[in-house]
């Protein structure tokens, strides 16, 4: 990875304000983040005319650039889904290079709405969280070791995106959700360093009965029993 010149990033820019479908572009992702640090691609989102999102990669000079392509009303609508965290941190994170209408105001306004909404967990999102744990667990009672590993590593993930959740914060992505749990709580953060450096089956189940211990103080009885809340079809 090396440093991205922003002659480089100025120029793509261009490319893009010099379109008829673009409305408003943005770099996004680490880019946006931390300019000045190393990096092995470049991201940005578009908004455009068209009706329809996609998506496009290329290398240019050696360095990889991803353009994401979206309408806004589908913008604001990834907002909505379960991943609904990875474009709040695209939209409120955004390096706003051309966007002569402020649509990126608009969704980060959203964005803030969004986050407001989903991290007040209702009683209902606890029990479903709690269900889940239990759920998974009986998955775990299996003499295949290297099933058994695979479901542990599975659980882990899942339960580390809850943690976040739970301690009121937006989850990220996997290759920052550990390097964010040190900001957040250490105990957590020492029991993921301990899990994922273990080689071991049963003391990697052992991590998972501490994490889960620890996560249970802020739900319900782990247990079979849950029902949903009714939801209109």
């Amino acid at each position: 990875m090396d440093k991205i010149p922003e002659k480089f990033v100025e120029n793509r820019i261009e490319e893009l304000r010099n379109s008829e479908n673009v409305r408003a572009a943005a770099v996004v992702g680490s880019y946006a983040r931390q300019p000045d640090s190393d990096h092995n691609d470049l991201d940005t989102f578009v908004i455009v005319e068209d009706d329809n999102f996609w998506r496009e990669t290329e290398e240019m000079q050696n360095i990889v650039v991803e353009r994401f392509y979206s309408p806004l009303e589908e913008a604001e609508g990834r907002l909505e889904d379960d991943t609904w965290w990875k474009n709040y941190h695209w939209y409120t994170n955004a390096d706003v290079r051309h966007d002569p209408e402020n649509l990126f105001d608009r969704l980060q306004e959203k964005a803030k709405e969004v986050k407001e909404e989903r991290l007040e967990l209702s009683e209902d999102d606890r029990q479903e969280i709690a269900y889940s744990i239990w759920d998974r667990k009986q998955d775990l009672d299996t003499d295949d070791v290297a099933q058994k590993r695979y479901l542990l590593n599975d659980f882990f993930r899942y339960l580390l995106q809850k943690f976040y959740l739970l301690e009121g914060e937006v989850p990220v992505k996997l290759n920052y959700r550990i390097k964010g749990l040190n900001g957040i709580n250490g105990y957590v953060y020492k029991l993921s360093q301990d899990f994922l450096l273990s080689s071991s089956t049963s003391e990697k189940e052992q991590i998972i009965e501490k994490i889960i211990d620890y996560m249970s103080k802020d739900l319900p009885e782990i247990s079979p029993e849950w029902d949903s809340e009714k939801q209109q079809s």
